[in-house]
């Protein structure tokens, strides 16, 4: 079957709380060239998201954009461990002593350091599901567009075998014209 190498195809899915949306984009190139559009913390899923594609892309310049937003619901509660903030704030103001730093010590800079953990698996996992729903639609546009390619070309061959045959059948009578021309 005759892909096109341009395409587009895009997946979204809400799984585990997160709104997923993974689109795929490819133009015309001689070899496969991957570049990606990530969240940096999801930036440990961009090789296998290139592993992904490049099983079923074989050519094409493909870009790939995954956007993930959390979606819990409103009433879900929020715990904060107060004992690890306390370690952290009192290593910070140790280390702040110690070292006679004349910084002060913020809610933000204490947000920065204390991070929620993520499953990264389960995020992979999803994000796989999403950019698999993408790469389908993906390869059913270039299929399309193979097939429309396809007629159009097998159109135009039509047109040309025509045109070869009126030369064909013309061309005896073209050579007797010529010369008569010549001649007379």
């Amino acid at each position: 079957m005759i892909k096109s190498m341009t395409g587009f195809g895009r997946g979204h899915q809400v799984l585990n709380g997160r709104d997923i949306t993974v689109e795929i984009r490819a133009v015309n190139h001689r070899y496969y060239e991957f570049s990606s559009r990530l969240p940096r913390s999801l930036g440990y899923i961009e090789e296998k998201l290139k592993s992904l594609l490049q099983g079923r892309i074989n050519r094409g310049k493909v870009e790939i954009s995954v956007l993930v937003n959390n979606v819990e619901a409103a009433d879900e509660k929020i715990t904060i461990n107060k004992e690890i903030v306390k370690e952290y704030v009192d290593a910070l103001r140790s280390v702040k002593e110690e070292y006679s730093l004349n910084d002060g010590l913020s809610l933000s800079d204490i947000l920065r350091i204390v991070k929620t953990e993520t499953d990264e698996e389960q995020l992979w996992a999803d994000v796989k599901s999403a950019a698999e729903e993408a790469l389908e639609h993906f390869i059913a546009m270039r299929e399309a567009e193979g097939e429309r390619m396809k007629r159009d070309v097998m159109s135009r061959l039509d047109k040309i075998e025509e045109w070869v045959g009126v030369v064909e059948t013309r061309s005896p009578q073209m050579v007797e014209d010529y010369r008569r021309r010549l001649y007379d």
